[in-house]
């Protein structure tokens, strides 16, 4: 009997285990998740300042360097999406720079 005893015991040990690395498992990957969505948010970050950048590289430029500007973006941006993006952003500041000339 004293024998069973040892075996039951070992077996509750090993189901203790087992549920302790799910639970060390579920850890990792809420940590991951973390992980991931604090370099998405960088990520962005990084994309909104060099939106920045281009829209007042943009508003400063000259015509030809605008339409430079442009052709780069025509050039590089083989991304249908991005490159309506981007276009739409050109098209809202000439707006605006034709409606602050009027």
């Amino acid at each position: 009997l004293p024998q069973g005893e040892k075996m039951a015991d070992l077996e509750t040990t090993n189901e203790k285990r087992l549920k302790k690395i799910e639970q060390l498992k579920e850890r990792i990957a809420k940590e991951q998740a973390r992980l991931n969505d604090s370099i998405r948010k960088e990520r962005t970050g990084q994309l909104v300042a060099a939106g920045v950048l281009m829209e007042s590289i943009y508003k400063s430029a000259t015509p030809e360097g605008r339409q430079r500007i442009k052709d780069q973006a025509q050039k590089h941006l083989t991304d249908e999406r991005n490159l309506k993006r981007v276009q739409a952003m050109f098209n809202r500041l000439d707006d605006r720079k034709e409606n602050a000339a009027e």
